[in-house]
């Protein structure tokens, strides 16, 4: 599916959810201030074979968001809409990285090294150099050394800053992955946030998750900004499940003719196991 949808879009959501695009924060601001909406004109650009991006296909979206929108009692909203265009076309680029930088049959260990890898310089890259970062080792057998010393932990981090910064680290058997963990290569940011996330399962279980954090990132919006009008004590509101339910098939995120018994029950159970694993990774 591919398409171009023109919007007007609110400046406090652009400056809010990092999504200005080729708006500056500065012209944001000035737009806030003015009480200004600004035009937006997105492009979809995932074709399919015989694909063609046009604003006829722009407007059937717009129309199947609006009667979504409808259908469960919210106002048409331009915010919103882009909103999740965003959304969607990130977790679209997300899968397109994911299935380029792996495959199925590469042994664990190798994602394990990429992951670690992309993880450290994503740390690097987002904490300054004046940031207290201590550094602790820890041995298979279970000893664990911590450097305490400023001096110690500051001469430690510089090696590893400058090593990244050159790129000096083993570049044996991570052939496929250099390019996205080089500096200045396009869209690195992204791409180091794909690796540093790279599931050590295969890819199907990959896709499911970044198909959750996709409906997940829409539900702390609808929480957030209250789009659709629900109970605020009720943790998975039905009437809210049905809706991302719903627009998961918009998207195409899940086919037209998916069934489920309780189609909310499967959108809280899909949040339900997502964190259920997390918790259980982060232990």
């Amino acid at each position: 599916m591919a398409y171009i949808i023109k919007l007007t879009v609110s400046p406090e959501i652009l400056l809010k959810y990092n999504h200005g695009g080729r708006y500056g924060q500065q012209q944001l601001v000035d737009a806030i201030n003015l009480k200004e909406k600004l035009p937006v004109t997105f492009e979809y650009d995932f074709f399919k074979e015989g694909e063609v991006m046009t604003e006829s296909k722009g407007a059937e979206v717009r129309q199947g968001f609006n009667n979504l929108l409808e259908t469960h009692l919210a106002d048409p909203d331009d915010d919103f809409l882009y909103y999740v265009l965003s959304q969607n076309h990130n977790a679209r680029l997300r899968v397109m990285h994911m299935q380029d930088i792996r495959l199925d049959d590469e042994p664990r260990s190798l994602r394990r090294k990429t992951k670690d890898l992309a993880q450290l310089i994503l740390y690097y890259d987002q904490h300054p150099i004046d940031y207290k970062t201590r550094i602790t080792f820890e041995g298979t057998t279970g000893s664990t050394v911590r450097i305490n010393s400023k001096e110690l932990n500051n001469w430690l981090n510089k090696l590893i800053r400058n090593a990244i910064a050159l790129a000096d680290f083993p570049t044996d058997e991570l052939v496929n992955y250099m390019p996205y963990l080089l500096p200045g290569t396009t869209n690195r940011e992204l791409q180091l946030a794909t690796a540093s996330s790279l599931s050590l399962t295969n890819t199907a279980e990959e896709h499911h998750r970044i198909f959750t954090e996709f409906l997940w990132f829409i539900f702390d919006y609808l929480r957030e900004e209250n789009v659709i009008k629900h109970k605020k004590k009720v943790k998975y509101p039905t009437k809210v499940m049905l809706f991302l339910y719903d627009l998961a098939k918009l998207f195409e995120w899940l086919p037209q003719n998916h069934m489920v018994i309780d189609e909310a029950d499967y959108i809280r159970s899909l949040f339900t196991n997502y964190f259920k694993k997390r918790s259980k990774s982060d232990k």
